[in-house]
């Protein structure tokens, strides 16, 4: 038997005097009822058969929710007078369209107006004008057109020369008209419109081939089958001009 030392006897008595009070005053029960009342009741979750496998074992044949499935013809996602589908028409440029695409004197700098030291472009949500061929609201020199003076009529310096041919550096101050008012406009918006595919990424095939930008392409490979319209075309583009009406569009589609 352990012989506990004068110290350990005194706390001994220590704690049972103390719970000799505790339980005079009713503590010791009072505790134990809250601690039964604290535990939350586990309530256990009955499990249903499904209506599946309620119908397999009455017999009933299973039936499913796809039309196509079921041998019905899909739905309509266009309903007439509520969203109409737009209508493709022929991609062909005309005389106007030869004699409004740009020029440019001097060859203008790529991703360097509007960009960072590290080539990163600077995004400014209350300085930054948005480009709309690109869409992307940075900093940067942004055109002005004297026809319509709204925000159609707003490019980028990398943009306009890409897509257009023209170097912003070159603009008059007044009376420059924006492409969407000369019919130009090739961005994805203004295309689907009209029911033609987008063009994507097409400035470095253009590049490749000897157009100045995406615009001469598109409409010196497209010309209407009109002497007249070619042979303008040839006075101001020379060897540019292609005597295919369709491979270009036909080559889009395909790539799409």
């Amino acid at each position: 038997m352990t012989v506990l030392s004068e110290y350990e006897q005194a706390r001994q008595r220590r704690i049972e005097e103390n719970k000799a009070r505790m339980g005079s005053l009713g503590l010791v029960e009072a505790v134990q009822d809250t601690l039964k009342s604290a535990q939350p009741t586990k309530k256990r979750r009955q499990n249903r058969p499904s209506s599946t496998k309620s119908k397999q074992d009455k017999g009933e044949p299973v039936r499913r929710r796809s039309k196509r499935v079921a041998g019905e013809s899909a739905p309509e996602l266009y309903e007439p007078g509520v969203q109409d589908r737009p209508v493709e028409e022929v991609e062909e440029y005309g005389i106007e369209h030869v004699r409004a695409l740009g020029r440019s004197t001097g060859p203008w700098e790529l991703f360097v107006d509007g960009y960072d030291a590290h080539g990163n472009r600077v995004y400014d949500k209350a300085a930054g004008m948005t480009c709309h061929q690109c869409r992307q609201k940075t900093l940067g020199k942004r055109t002005s057109c004297s026809s319509c003076a709204s925000l159609q009529g707003v490019f980028c310096g990398d943009c306009l020369y890409m897509r257009y041919g023209e170097n912003i550096d070159e603009l008059p101050k007044e009376g420059w008209v924006c492409p969407p008012c000369r019919d130009l406009c090739n961005c994805s918006f203004h295309r689907s419109r009209r029911g033609w595919c987008p063009t994507g990424s097409l400035y470095r095939k253009a590049q490749a081939e000897g157009y100045p930008s995406v615009a001469h392409y598109l409409v010196l490979q497209n010309l209407k089958d009109c002497e007249e319209t070619r042979t303008c075309a040839r006075e101001m583009w020379g060897s540019l001009v292609n005597c295919s009406d369709t491979s270009t569009t036909t080559e889009m589609r395909n790539a799409v």
